[in-house]
């Protein structure tokens, strides 16, 4: 069993995904949005928790180390991120 698992994905934008436990944690690169969704009560990934700071911070820590282990400069900034706060990715749009 996995502890933790580090995706990267092409279309809507690009980005990178980070599943830790029941969290689903994911950046999309081109427009530094991002999204948090609790796989277990949320599966089908309907309700964005990233507006909440109490559980999106621990996975924005998370996915900083992994990135900070990449070969290649991703861009990962945690002062430029954007939350969707449940809302659709602009990055899903442009």
């Amino acid at each position: 069993v996995r502890d933790e698992l580090l995706g990267v994905f092409d279309g809507s934008g690009g980005g990178y995904y980070l599943i830790y436990g029941k969290w689903k944690y994911i950046w999309f690169a081109r427009t530094n949005e991002e999204q948090l969704f609790d796989i277990d009560s949320d599966p089908r990934e309907l309700h964005d928790l990233s507006g909440n700071s109490g559980v999106l911070a621990p996975m924005r820590e998370r996915m900083a180390n992994c990135q900070s282990k990449c070969t290649k400069d991703t861009g990962y900034a945690l002062g430029s991120l954007h939350p969707c706060a449940n809302k659709p990715p602009k990055a899903l749009w442009n």
